[in-house]
C-alpha cells in the first residue's frame, strides 16, 4: 500500500484477476463505482500500474495500485477514508482480510 495515503494496515495478497469482486462488493456497499470499462481498469493498471481510482464517495476515494512482478493488487484509501476509524473503510478493510488474506 501507499505510505500515508491510508493504506490497510494488514497487506492481504489480492492479484488482480479479483479486481472484480472486489468492485462488485463495494457496489454492494451502495458506493459509487468510478470504473466503467473493467477490461479498460485492467489494462491501466497492467501499463500503468497505479492510482486507478476504484470508487468516489463523495470526497472520499478508493484507489488501487498494481505491481505486475508479482501480481500484486494494493487497494487503499483517500480523504475521509484515510481515518482508520472511518465506518465504510472498517467494513471493506474487514472484508479484504476475510476474503483474501
Amino acid at each position: 500500500m501507499k505510505e500515508n495515503s491510508g493504506e490497510i494496515q494488514e497487506k492481504p495478497k489480492l492479484s488482480l484477476s479479483k479486481l472484480p469482486e472486489v468492485l462488485l462488493f463495494l457496489e454492494s456497499q451502495g458506493m459509487k463505482i468510478a470504473i466503467e470499462d473493467i477490461e479498460g481498469a485492467r489494462k491501466y493498471l497492467i501499463d500503468i500500474g497505479h492510482s486507478l481510482p476504484l470508487v468516489r464517495d463523495g470526497f472520499d476515494g478508493i484507489r488501487a495500485d498494481y505491481q505486475k512482478r508479482n501480481d500484486n493488487l494494493q487497494i487503499w484509501f483517500t480523504n475521509g477514508f484515510q481515518d482508520p476509524n472511518n465506518e465504510k473503510r472498517k467494513l471493506i478493510e474487514k472484508w479484504i482480510l476475510d476474503n483474501f488474506s
